[in-house]
């Protein structure tokens, strides 16, 4: 997070993968990166304290949230959708 005048910007890193789980985890990422965007923080502490108040902690420094959870899922759903053969629906 960094301060641009009176905006924040939040930098995002994901590792490069390949098929259908990276697009989930990136997903998952993005949220986070939204629910930061959506709080004040402004600094590392505050994004800490803000993951802390919305969050599960997983373990050492670590927290997911439930959203970015549900994010996920429905990317998952998506992109097996997508994978299922197109039905027509037939007329009574």
């Amino acid at each position: 997070m960094t301060r641009i005048g009176s905006r924040r910007a939040l930098f995002v890193g994901v590792v490069p993968g390949t098929g259908e789980r990276s697009l989930e985890i990136m997903a998952h990422e993005f949220q986070h990166a939204v629910e930061v965007l959506s709080s004040s923080a402004s600094n590392e502490a505050e994004i800490d304290a803000s993951f802390a108040r919305i969050g599960i902690p997983v373990g050492g420094r670590l927290t997911e949230t439930a959203a970015a959870g549900v994010v996920e899922q429905a990317v998952s759903r998506e992109l097996s959708a997508r994978r299922q053969p197109h039905r027509l629906a037939r007329r009574p």
